[in-house]
């Protein structure tokens, strides 16, 4: 929660919130405020909610409706970009599709290259499981 705090500070986020429902010429905070102030601060849905819960923006029953919201679906509808609440991609998320470990496996087996040099390109390729292999792998 600290880095939160840190990446929006109570100052910043009551003033962007006055801001946007000035401007808007409202007094509730809607679906739209909490997209605008999440893409603006980059942070998610159920960390800008809880916030605004704590500081006294919302009340608790709209804290709870707020959870169940399909923010994705809300995003697209508003126009916002979906990347801020999609699953963050780790290196097993990666699908690399190309000739390149065949490439370099076929380097190696003509003894263009050596084995240590086929691992670097391997693991430089984005292959390096194929160097370290995984624990369920066997080969």
């Amino acid at each position: 929660m600290i880095q939160k705090i840190i990446l929006m500070p109570r100052e910043a986020l009551n003033f962007r919130l006055k801001k946007r429902l000035t401007k808007k010429n409202k007094s509730k905070i809607d679906v739209s405020d909490c997209l605008y102030l999440e893409n603006y601060f980059k942070i998610s849905h159920q960390a800008l909610i809880l916030r605004l819960k704590l500081d006294n923006h919302i009340k608790n029953k709209e804290y709870q409706n707020s959870k169940d919201i399909n923010i994705t679906k809300a995003a697209k509808r508003y126009g916002y970009s979906t990347e801020l609440y999609s699953k963050v991609k780790t290196d097993a998320d990666i699908i690399v599709e190309s000739d390149y470990a065949e490439l370099a496996e076929e380097a190696l087996e003509k003894n263009k290259i050596s084995e240590s040099r086929y691992n670097e390109y391997l693991i430089e390729g984005g292959y390096g499981y194929l160097v370290f292999g995984d624990e369920d792998d066997e080969f």
